[in-house]
Formats: C-alpha cells, sequence, structure tokens
C-alpha cells in the first residue's frame, strides 16, 4: 500500500491544505513508518497527487527541512533524516532535577480532594455570585479604556509601579470607605495578593527567621514563609482572636478586619499592641484585608494600617471578589522606605504588571462610583442569602454546629458539636445526598479536637441554600435517633 495516499485533505482538521500535507508527512516519520534516507516522491508528483501548487509542496518541504525531519540533496532531492528511535533511547535514561533549597521547603499540599455537591457550600474560593456582576457597565469601563488607548503610546504615562490613574482611583477608594489616607507613590500593583506575599517573603525572611501566623490560616500563604527558610510561630484565633505577645520575630501575617477562616475581628486594643509590638521589634506587619468590603451591617471595619503611624504595615488588598475573579489585579501599599526594595524584587519576575488596558478600566470602574455601586448591590444580595441561611438553620431546627456569627465575609464558619464518629457520618451521608462543603480542619497547625466547618453561601440561590440545609437536618436526624 502507498503510504502518501492515505492522506484525506477534505476532512482534514488543519484550516490550510499545507498545514494538513506538513503534519500528514511529519506523522509519517514520526511513526517510523518512513525510514532513515527514504527519498520522499518530488514536489511535482506530490502536487499531482493532492493536487495542489507544486509551491505548496516545496513550502512543506522546507518546513520539514527547517525543524529537521528531512535533509536535501541538490540535484537528488528529499531524503528523510530524522528516526524516533532515537526518542525512544533518550525516553530510556533516568533522569532526576537538583532542586534548590527553597524547592525542597515548597510544602506538600495534602488537603483532601472538595467534593463535589449539587449544593456546593465550599464554592470556589467562596466566591461571589457572578450572576450579579454589571456586565454592561465593565463593558463600557472597558470601551472607554480603549478609546483612551493613546496614553499606551506615551511612555512617560506607565510606571513600573502600575498605572497611576489606577492606583489614584485605589487611594481616593480606600479613603472614601475605609477612612485609610495613602499616598499612590506608596501604591504597587500586583497580579492578586499571592504575589504580594512571595515578593515579601523573598524580600524579607532569612532561612531561619520566625514568621507569625494566625491559627487557622491560609496554608498557601504559609507555603510561602516556609519555602523562604522561616520557622512559623502559630498563634491561636480562637476563642477570643489574636493575643499579642512578646514574639521573638521580625514579621507577622493577619487578617484583622475579617479573620480567615473564623471570622474573628481584631479588637482595637490588640490592634495597637500589635503596632507596638512591632515598634519594639522593628517589625512588618502584612495585613491581609480579606473580604472585609462585604459587610451585612454598618460600614467595613477600619484597616489596621489607618492606625500605622510608625509606617511598619504593608497592606494587601485586592479586586477578585469585588469585580471579578478572573481579573488578576491587586495592590500593595507599603511603608515608603520599602517601595524601591519591592519593585526591584518584583522586577526580578517581570517589569510590567496586569494589562494596562484592564488597569485603565479597573480605574474607570471605580472612580465612576460603579464599583462601590456594586458592592450595595452586593452587600444587599449577601446579607439577604445570610438571613435566609440563618431563618433556615432555625426553621429546621438544624442544631449540628455551633457558629461564629460576624457582621462581613461570603461563608459562615462552625464548630462540630458532637462526636467525631457522628461527623463522619453525617459528612459522608450528606454528600451521598448531594451537599457537601470544606472542611476548616486543613487550615490548622494541627487538627482541633472538634470538626470545624466553612460553609459559603453568597454564590448560591436562596432555593439552594433552604435545600441544602434541610437535607443536612434532615441527615443529621436519622444519625441522632
Amino acid at each position: 500500500m502507498d503510504l502518501f495516499s492515505t492522506l484525506d485533505i477534505e476532512n482534514s482538521k488543519y484550516p490550510y491544505k499545507y498545514q494538513t500535507i506538513y503534519h500528514f508527512l511529519k506523522g509519517l516519520i514520526l511513526d517510523g513508518k518512513v525510514e532513515v534516507g527514504m527519498k520522499l516522491p518530488s514536489s511535482r508528483e506530490m502536487a499531482k497527487r493532492y493536487s495542489v501548487n507544486r509551491n505548496t509542496i516545496k513550502q512543506v518541504y522546507e518546513m520539514l527541512f527547517a525543524d529537521g525531519y528531512v535533509s536535501s540533496i541538490e540535484g537528488s532531492g528529499t531524503f528523510v533524516a530524522y528516526s524516533p528511535k532515537k526518542l525512544r533511547l533518550m525516553e530510556k535514561s533516568n533522569k532526576s532535577f537538583r532542586l534548590s533549597d527553597w524547592g525542597l521547603r515548597i510544602p506538600t499540599d495534602e488537603r483532601r480532594p472538595s467534593k463535589k455537591g449539587e449544593i456546593n457550600f465550599s464554592g470556589s474560593g467562596f466566591s461571589p455570585d457572578i450572576s450579579l456582576f454589571p456586565v454592561e457597565e465593565w463593558k463600557n469601563a472597558l470601551y472607554q479604556a480603549t478609546r483612551d488607548v493613546d496614553f499606551l503610546m506615551k511612555s512617560e504615562d506607565y510606571h513600573i509601579q502600575g498605572l497611576l490613574t489606577l492606583r489614584e482611583a485605589i487611594a481616593a477608594y480606600l479613603y472614601r470607605t475605609r477612612g485609610m489616607s495613602s499616598n499612590p507613590r506608596d501604591i504597587v500593583i500586583i497580579n492578586g495578593v499571592m504575589q504580594g506575599i512571595g515578593i515579601l517573603s523573598q524580600l524579607l525572611i532569612n532561612p531561619g527567621d520566625q514568621v507569625i501566623v494566625e491559627d487557622p490560616s491560609f496554608q498557601s500563604i504559609q507555603a510561602n514563609f516556609i519555602a523562604a527558610g522561616a520557622s512559623l510561630i502559630h498563634v491561636p484565633i480562637e476563642p477570643k482572636g489574636m493575643m499579642v505577645s512578646d514574639w521573638n520575630s521580625r514579621m507577622v501575617y493577619v487578617t484583622p478586619s475579617h479573620q480567615f477562616p473564623t471570622g474573628h475581628i481584631m479588637k482595637l486594643e490588640e490592634r495597637l499592641k500589635l503596632l507596638q509590638w512591632a515598634k519594639e521589634n522593628n517589625a512588618i506587619i502584612i495585613e491581609d484585608d480579606y473580604d472585609s468590603e462585604f459587610q451585612r451591617k454598618g460600614r467595613p471595619i477600619e484597616p489596621l494600617k489607618v492606625l500605622d503611624y510608625e509606617d511598619r504595615v504593608v497592606y494587601l488588598g485586592t479586586f477578585a471578589k469585588n469585580i471579578l475573579p478572573s481579573l488578576r489585579i491587586g495592590y500593595a501599599i507599603l511603608p515608603s522606605d520599602l517601595v524601591p526594595e519591592f519593585l526591584k524584587a518584583r522586577n526580578l519576575f517581570g517589569e510590567y504588571t496586569t494589562s494596562i488596558i484592564e488597569q485603565m478600566a479597573a480605574a474607570n470602574f471605580i472612580k465612576t462610583g460603579r464599583l462601590e455601586r456594586h458592592l450595595r448591590k452586593l452587600n444587599r444580595s449577601y446579607t439577604q442569602k445570610y438571613e435566609v441561611f440563618k431563618h433556615s438553620l432555625a426553621h429546621y431546627q438544624f442544631d449540628a454546629f455551633d457558629w461564629i456569627d460576624t457582621h462581613a465575609g461570603l461563608h459562615l464558619f462552625g464548630s462540630w458539636k458532637h462526636s467525631q464518629t457522628e461527623y463522619q457520618q453525617f459528612e459522608m451521608e450528606c454528600a451521598n445526598e448531594g451537599v457537601t462543603w470544606e472542611r476548616a480542619d486543613y487550615y490548622y497547625n494541627l487538627p482541633p479536637s472538634q470538626s470545624k466547618v466553612i460553609f459559603g453561601f453568597s454564590h448560591l440561590s436562596e432555593d439552594d441554600i433552604q435545600m441544602g440545609i434541610r437535607t443536612m437536618s434532615e441527615v443529621f436526624g436519622k444519625i441522632r435517633k
């Protein structure tokens, strides 16, 4: 059988004939169906065979030659020059890449995979309700950014810290909504909070340094510190929140306005103690303003940064939840003295940050008041869903957990009130009924004696919340009989 006649050009997945012929011939070579040294048909013969122009075949042969699959001898023709046997021999060799000390320190994520249910209270990172996002208003902000595209042609309009108009918009927004006064010169646009944590870890931690973290807290944050060589001091949050002590450290990571995952709010007395500790120990405080914009009562809690007269707090924020999760725009408000060093460290991984068009759009979205209108809408919706959650607990007499009642955030944190054996049975049978959630045990340094849970509600409909709690109540009633 003529191998070259098996090509079906008309039903090819490639849009152009030269691509179809190229990948066909390349496949014959890689599959070992044509041997090294075999002469390929002439361009004239192949052109006639496939009903294409002779120049098309010449282009294909030139591509194969450039990739090393064939050789060409003037006046003699084109010959197969590659054998897949060489590749197979290479694949048999053993390889072991040597990791750096940093690479070896990266912790293995042993988190149990989340079970997916029809009603999944764990959501995706306790995500916002995307259906409430003002798509048309965001499009208008993007259109405005593209209409102003001439700013891209003026290099002086862009700074490696991020677009000045966005940094100015962030400073004004935080002053209006959080009472925080900040200078745009101290704001750096980053690709989310995790990038900020990674840069700070590399910049400020030496192997063996002790870093203070809340317990429980984000494992991904802790992993950054550990990879940089830090030894972690875990400070329990429960039952009354973080208690400041005389730690031997020069860095602390906190979520004071809405602690993750417990929801605790750091009291003013502890905030002042923390700032005093930082002053006495010449330390840096990393403040992650997690979820605090989502308030069910009153205005958001003032950030710790508002009290930072010593300029020792690094404030990290993001637009992932109040605009779009896929919009990787975050910001770091840094002590003035740290800005140049932070930029030097960040620029090792690339001078530029998130798309300038998206930065301009975000600035427009903030400056026109669209962001604050959107947040008011989100808070009304999330407050209603929270009330449905709490009402359903009472209505179905579902009393399996002790809940920490907070006024902010997109989830509730609870502690199982009964035996661990019953919890295991309860979780398994709820999953069988299509209702799942996330265990908070994973976020603790040492597993707690009673299972802790996180129930995200913001992404669910009110009907799903009611049905989920009704199902859990029914399952709970069965196992407690």
